[in-house]
């Protein structure tokens, strides 16, 4: 074969695998699996906090400045930006409230999010459906009562909770969290995924359990960096791509979020090019 047939044949190759469906970016692959919220915290002035899955369920910054926001967000596949939470647990800690769907989490439901936590203080929530005064047991996910366990507990100081141990070397790099929970086996499942020790995502820390007690979530509302309605239990550190959904994601759909699978074009390169060398050699 002559090298006009090994380049017309290659590059016809290359340019049919192609134009086969191209890779899916982060916030793709969160929409395709059909969130009931979703904030990108990707806001550059105080005020609204956008919701990306299209359900109109926008927020409001409380005791935000512009510093605290457009901040290095997460790694992942797709230019973006993070908020930052203050901590302060009093008055002027900073958090994000808004409207909920009302039926986000009547049934199977999961939260994920991405987190840099900087200082621990409290019961720190990340996402929480505590929004009526002094609930305590809505769907959430937060931190453990000044420990370094990453999940849900029942309400009160003492509470059973269901969750994994981040260890004290978790402060100050993006780690990946999310807590599915299953209304058939009324299953709690918590994710952590730390791209910096397990880039394929193949290892999630993971825990799981049964609830305790009763859910009694919030059909109207949401907070985001605040564990519930008091002045204490502010997230400090940074939150990105927030998200929540009234379905138990699987295992395979989490990690797919986080580490895609291979695409159509990588695949395409990676067999073009090797029928490519195929050829040059039968040419030799």
């Amino acid at each position: 074969m002559n090298s006009h047939a090994t380049f017309a044949l290659s590059t016809g190759l290359l340019l049919t695998l192609g134009h086969l469906a191209q890779g899916q970016t982060y916030s793709q692959r969160v929409l395709a699996d059909n969130p009931v919220g979703y904030w990108r915290l990707d806001e550059t002035t105080v005020g609204t906090v956008f919701d990306s899955a299209g359900g109109n369920d926008n927020g409001t910054h409380n005791n935000f400045t512009g510093a605290l926001l457009n901040q290095p967000g997460a790694p992942i596949d797709e230019v973006n930006s993070a908020t930052r939470f203050n901590g302060i647990n009093n008055a002027t800690g900073s958090f994000i409230q808004g409207p909920l769907t009302a039926t986000t989490f009547d049934d199977s439901w999961t939260i994920e999010t991405w987190f840099n936590h900087t200082s621990q203080s409290q019961w720190a929530g990340l996402f929480s459906n505590n929004v009526a005064p002094q609930q305590a047991s809505a769907p959430l996910l937060t931190m453990n009562a000044d420990s370094n366990l990453f999940g849900i507990n029942q309400a009160g100081v003492s509470a059973q909770n269901i969750s994994v141990d981040l260890g004290a070397g978790h402060f100050n790099k993006w780690l990946y969290g999310a807590i599915t929970y299953t209304a058939g086996t009324n299953l709690f499942d918590v994710y952590v995924y730390d791209p910096s020790v397990d880039p394929t995502g193949a290892n999630p820390q993971h825990a799981t359990g049964a609830a305790y007690w009763t859910l009694n979530e919030n059909s109207n509302n949401f907070l985001i960096g605040r564990h519930w309605t008091s002045d204490t239990q502010i997230w400090g550190g940074l939150l990105d791509e927030v998200a929540v959904y009234n379905t138990a994601l699987t295992q395979a759909q989490l990690t797919n979020h986080v580490v895609p699978e291979p695409t159509s074009l990588g695949l395409a390169l990676a067999g073009g090019t090797a029928m490519l060398g195929l050829l040059r050699r039968r040419q030799a």
